[in-house]
């Protein structure tokens, strides 16, 4: 079965940190008593107010990432070159990607990509425009999923987050339309009027449930 997302080009969905060291010096005592010293010519460090420490910028690391509609992670624009946003999802991530797929592309004639992975998370890199042209690779778009290893606080910049009950797809884009899929049991949720993503919500026996998200070229083969 294949299915496209009307009115996009397809996106395709593969239902498959930071460590802190200190270091400590230590001095060894001096058995001799210190010599008394001369005073100063200059001011004591008692002759004017104490400068406040400057706040330290907040290290962008800790900082969840931002998964937008279009494909778009962060500050990146849609259809960011692939070594730059993979160089940037590896620090972030603390790890490099995994290649799932080195040669995919949707049936029956999507555009030609690969799928690379990090627990939980997919990009899709497309190597070609949608005439067919060959291109240096581009993020196409991006997917979360249901799997063991991802991050849990991964979410849409708007707060859908893999897990989430059905109720909170309309709840936070309310001009959402959905289908039902067969012969699986899950809820297809098309967002773009208003929030730019695929959802799909399986029902694993308690109601459904968010268990793919999917932002950029989207397609499904089975």
């Amino acid at each position: 079965m294949t299915r496209r997302v009307p009115g996009r080009p397809a996106t395709a969905v593969l239902v498959p940190l930071l460590a802190v060291a200190a270091l400590a010096a230590c001095t060894g005592s001096d058995p001799s008593p210190a010599p008394t010293s001369a005073a100063s010519a200059g001011p004591s460090s008692s002759s004017g107010p104490t400068a406040e420490p400057t706040p330290s910028a907040a290290d962008p690391t800790t900082a969840p990432l931002a998964l937008h509609p279009e494909g778009r992670i962060d500050d990146f624009p849609p259809n960011a070159p692939e070594a730059d946003v993979v160089a940037h999802l590896t620090e972030r991530l603390g790890a490099a990607p995994e290649t799932l797929d080195a040669q995919y592309a949707c049936e029956p004639a999507g555009q030609p990509g690969r799928f690379l992975a990090w627990p939980g998370l997919r990009l899709y890199v497309l190597t070609s425009d949608p005439e067919g042209g060959e291109t240096d690779p581009y993020v196409g778009g991006w997917s979360l999923h249901d799997e063991d290893g991802g991050d849990p606080a991964l979410a849409t910049v708007e707060g859908l987050r893999i897990g989430d009950p059905q109720d909170r797809i309309t709840e936070l884009y309310p001009e959402a339309v959905s289908s039902t899929s067969e012969p699986e049991d899950a809820w297809w949720w098309d967002t773009r009027g208003d929030g730019g993503y695929t959802v799909v919500a399986p029902d694993e026996g308690s109601g459904p449930a968010v268990g793919v998200i999917a932002s950029g070229y989207f397609c499904t083969a089975s």
